[in-house]
């Protein structure tokens, strides 16, 4: 179904590159968040064609203007996003199974390539340090929830993309246990158009001022 729907969205794309009805998003939603940017190039980015994540934009936006540069960060599944957070200056570290989606040739970035589901949950021990922000967003997310909370520093968060989903309700039970509070961000994400979710977790004092 969700096939099909992505299917129409690209026709509609090609439909708006006739001047006439384009016209008529030029200053819209879909322009000004790179959502058409986003059909033509197949893959999340801004208007200007600069790699964003595939979270919802709400987040997207609120998250660019908090962010500070230096902070350090993890990402659980890697990819646009992660050129997305380098590019605000951030010190990107991250796990991926699949080589074809971790950045290349970045140094800024250090990537994990693990296979193995042990691995993968522990490769964020690997580089012996703590992180200000983690973001949750590619396999085995419940566990990897779990293991997040041992390398936050004192003012870090986690994210969690998808977490309307009713599977990451043990993950987020056990960040909620933990005294984390939960700020949603609902909306569409770049290529789709149907509702997501993206949700950050942080305590009183956090590194993102909130």
């Amino acid at each position: 179904m969700l096939i099909k729907i992505s299917r129409i969205i690209r026709i509609l794309y090609f439909i708006f590159k006739f001047r006439i009805l384009r016209t008529v998003f030029t200053k819209g939603f879909l322009e000004t968040t790179g959502y058409l940017k986003s059909l033509e190039l197949n893959k999340p980015v801004d208007r200007d064609g600069k790699d964003i994540p595939w979270c919802t934009y709400s987040y997207t936006y609120f998250i660019e203007k908090k962010i500070s540069k230096g902070l350090r960060l993890f990402e659980y599944g890697c990819g646009h996003s992660t050129l997305f957070y380098s590019r605000l200056n951030l010190k990107c570290y991250g796990v991926e199974d699949n080589i074809n989606y971790a950045p290349k040739n970045n140094k800024n970035i250090k990537i994990y390539i693990k296979k193995n589901k042990n691995d993968y949950i522990e490769a964020i021990s690997l580089s012996k340090i703590k992180f200000d922000i983690i973001i949750v967003d590619g396999k085995y997310r419940n566990e990897c929830l779990y293991k997040a909370i041992e390398f936050l520093t004192e003012k870090g968060i986690v994210v969690l993309d998808n977490s309307d989903r009713v599977n990451l309700k043990k993950g987020i039970d056990f960040l909620i246990s933990n005294k984390f509070k939960q700020l949603d961000f609902k909306g569409i994400t770049p290529q789709n158009f149907y509702e997501s979710q993206t949700s950050i977790f942080y305590k009183n004092k956090n590194c993102l001022g909130i």
